[in-house]
């Protein structure tokens, strides 16, 4: 397959969450024998790679929220005329807007719409229209919509009709090098375990004034260690709190996430957080912000708060040791989710999966479809283990395409006709998997404590 993946700032990956993605699939996908192109910004053009990746080097001005609309534009407008790949995946919704150019050409369109992006704090009315007219373009007109995370399938489905394939982000777990702590250790005088974390962008959705509210009206005898590209200096007041501007070196960061005492996320908008996983990778205790998206993540191996209050007692509790924090149990829980779900070969798989079963239908799905009813990538489960298109929307790991229809009693050819017909399935279908969904709410807790279980005995071994 020729493979176009669009929308991130390119490889290597020098930026954020999506740049890690792209560089991490297409590395993958060009080891297995595609062919693979990265539109890339020309800032990165010096760069180079060891992998057989090739790259488009696109400029585009800083005009804030328009960079990457005029990124992915001409990344969009190259791809339909000259590059000319069987596929494409956008990642976010900058390049929406063209989607219909390149379906023109008989390009494949599947787009990770990331988070709700219109929601975020930074845009003002003029942004969130024009971000919320990308989204709803972009999921309409996508031959698929990959999501990252359950909470975002569900609104796809709930705002717009569509079923999404829910396939989760990756990350590795870092080796830690003694001599990043030691470097660490000197440029931001703390010692192990002697203070909290924050890593994130300076944002209003980061909730970092609840942060720092709620840490500097405890009583905390450690210190605060705040990793962002800015920080008002109005809110450095408290002697406790360190910022000496962002880290990029994923080493460096490593080992300071490693030897924090708690990571404090304070992420309210998006969908699975690279930093909530690269904190989970690094075994830290989590204090997370108390919303579906981040207990979609860590379940009940965090601790929430919504307030500055909730942070504050939450610090009290650690420091005087009433957290009722049980490490063992809440290492075992991180390190299945990190062999078995955020994995970057088995999400890597899993969009090859995607990418392959869209290239070959000839009837690829259109607004409405259900096409996302593909194997995805989870770790594999009983035969008769059934997950629900409207919770889920994902498919047991080992289970091929045919294996979904013949769960489904219907034919390969049948459901072909019934997506022309219904424009998807039929009602009485969608109603089966309805009626599954209500089966097995209890089969997946069994089956996800099952799994956490042989870990255990697989460790203890």
């Amino acid at each position: 397959m020729k493979i176009a993946i669009i929308g991130s700032r390119g490889i290597p990956a020098r930026y954020g969450g999506f740049e890690v993605f792209a560089e991490k699939l297409s590395t993958w996908l060009a080891e297995k024998g595609h062919q693979v192109t990265v539109y890339t910004t020309r800032a990165l053009a010096s760069e180079k790679l060891t992998s057989p990746i090739k790259r488009v080097f696109i400029s585009a001005p800083k005009l804030f929220c328009m960079e990457k609309i005029i990124l992915s534009s001409k990344s969009m407008l190259h791809a339909a005329f000259v590059g000319r790949p069987d596929v494409v995946v956008l990642l976010g919704i900058s390049g929406a807007h063209l989607i219909w150019l390149l379906k023109l050409f008989g390009i494949k369109i599947v787009l990770n719409p990331d988070g709700i992006e219109s929601k975020r704090g930074k845009w003002n009315l003029l942004g969130r229209i024009i971000l919320k007219a990308l989204e709803s373009i972009g999921i309409r007109q996508a031959n698929m919509i990959v999501a990252d995370s359950v909470e975002i399938s569900k609104y796809i489905y709930s705002t717009y009709n569509r079923v999404s394939c829910y396939i989760p982000y990756g990350v590795r777990i870092p080796q830690e090098v003694e001599d990043d702590w030691r470097d660490v250790e000197r440029t931001f005088n703390v010692e192990k375990r002697g203070y909290y974390i924050v890593v994130a962008r300076y944002a209003a959705e980061n909730n970092f004034e609840k942060i720092i509210r709620g840490f500097t009206r405890s009583n905390s005898q450690l210190r605060l260690v705040v990793v962002a590209d800015r920080f008002p200096s109005h809110l450095l007041s408290d002697k406790r709190l360190i910022y000496k501007g962002p880290v990029y070196e994923r080493n460096r960061l490593f080992a300071l996430r490693r030897n924090a005492a708690v990571y404090i996320h304070g992420h309210s908008v998006g969908g699975t957080n690279p930093s909530l996983l690269e904190a989970i990778a690094a075994f830290n205790v989590i204090f997370a912000y108390n919303v579906c998206f981040n207990r979609e993540v860590l379940q009940t191996s965090a601790w929430y708060f919504r307030t500055p209050e909730d942070l504050s007692l939450l610090i009290e509790r650690y420091e005087t040791g009433r957290l009722g924090l049980d490490i063992e149990k809440m290492q075992r829980f991180q390190l299945a989710i990190l062999k078995y779900k955020y994995n970057w070969d088995k999400v890597c798989a899993a969009y090859r999966i995607v990418l392959s079963d869209l290239c070959e239908a000839s009837d690829a799905p259109q607004a409405g479809g259900y096409k996302a009813l593909i194997p995805a990538i989870l770790s594999r489960r009983p035969p008769n283990f059934h997950d629900n298109i409207v919770d889920n929307m994902v498919m047991p790991f080992d289970m091929t395409v045919t294996d979904v229809y013949e769960e489904l009693e219907i034919s390969k050819q049948e459901y072909r006709h019934q997506r022309q017909k219904y424009d998807g399935i039929s009602p009485d279908i969608f109603k089966q998997f309805l009626v599954l969904q209500k089966e097995n709410l209890q089969l997946r807790k069994t089956v996800a404590e099952q799994a956490l279980s042989i870990l255990t005995l697989k460790e203890a071994e």
